[in-house]
């Protein structure tokens, strides 16, 4: 399972990487703000590898965990910045297909992925398989809401509309974020406590 989550790496770096040059090319502050998001995720999921390859007491895993989530509360803001400044952008990137058909390859690969996490990580006990897998559907999400705002962009002529759409889909993610990480602390709080009372005892 450990395995498993290097190749989700780089996999995300090197999008993160097509999406920096990308907004570079089309002079996208929205697909830099992207890129900076998944590379802040990456050092995030990099960190959990890390704490992967030790030996841990399960307390430490839980104090890992809820380090996570903290810092996914962080990352967060800098993805409420992003949406902010996309809705009230007043011209748009305009970006070729190729970058369209790109991202869309991606959305469903991680949204794919993710799914199969959900499945594959179930049956495993362990606190920081579940943040990884936390941090991969955070991943596929903005994904989603990236694709969106670049076909809405590519597609929509209605201001309005994209702003709307913008506004309750940036929205939408945000709010399962902050809800996935507010999850992760109250588990992984509740959970150190109950470990720290069985040492004690």
């Amino acid at each position: 399972a450990r395995v498993w989550l290097y190749p989700a790496l780089m996999i995300n770096l090197g999008y993160s990487a097509f999406n920096l040059v990308s907004g570079v090319r089309y002079s996208s502050p929205w697909l830099g703000g992207v890129a900076v998001y998944y590379i802040l995720l990456s050092v995030i999921r990099f960190l959990l590898l890390r704490s992967m390859g030790r030996e841990q007491r399960v307390i430490r895993q839980y104090k890992r965990y809820r380090l996570t989530a903290v810092l996914m509360l962080l990352v967060n803001l800098t993805l409420s910045g992003m949406i902010f400044q996309m809705i009230f952008r007043q011209q748009p990137s305009i970006y070729y297909d190729a970058y369209v058909i790109a991202s869309a390859a991606y959305t469903f690969y991680t949204l794919t992925v993710s799914i199969v996490d959900v499945v594959r990580y179930r049956r495993y006990q362990n606190p920081l398989l579940s943040a990884a897998k936390v941090i991969r559907l955070t991943a596929a999400l903005v994904s989603m809401l990236s694709l969106e705002a670049t076909m809405i962009v590519q597609f929509g002529d209605d201001t309005v509309f994209r702003r709307l759409m913008l506004i309750w889909t940036g929205a939408g993610v945000c709010a399962a974020i902050v809800s996935m990480s507010v999850y992760m602390i109250v588990r992984s709080t509740r959970a150190i406590k109950r470990l720290q009372g069985d040492f004690t005892s």
